[in-house]
């Protein structure tokens, strides 16, 4: 997980914290959050984007966990050995897309 949140950091209006676990697996858990108006991107639309790309990601909404928390999440425990790379190269094309669309990268 900190190899996700180090390789988004940095990204325009992006933060990263671990949230903690309302269940007993004891898994991890990242939370990638951003401005949703500044980057007009909303947490379902990058979801959506993760699952419908290739290799197709799947993410959680936070919000929808206990306890509810703000932002994309990101499990461990769905995770191989460095696939945490490919998800967080792919979060990190989408946000600086949209970035860079709505005038906050050049």
């Amino acid at each position: 997980m900190n190899r996700v949140a180090d390789h988004v950091k940095g990204l325009p209006t992006v933060r990263t914290e671990f949230v903690p676990n309302g269940d007993f697996s004891h898994s991890p858990r990242l939370s990638v959050q951003w401005d949703e108006k500044a980057l007009h991107m909303t947490v379902g639309q990058l979801v959506g984007a993760l699952r419908t790309g290739a290799p197709s990601i799947e993410a959680s909404d936070m919000s929808e966990y206990q306890p509810p928390w703000k932002g994309l999440g990101i499990l461990a425990h769905n995770l191989q050995p460095d696939e945490e790379l490919i998800v967080a190269n792919r979060i990190s094309k989408v946000l600086t897309a949209a970035a860079t669309r709505h005038g906050l990268m050049p």
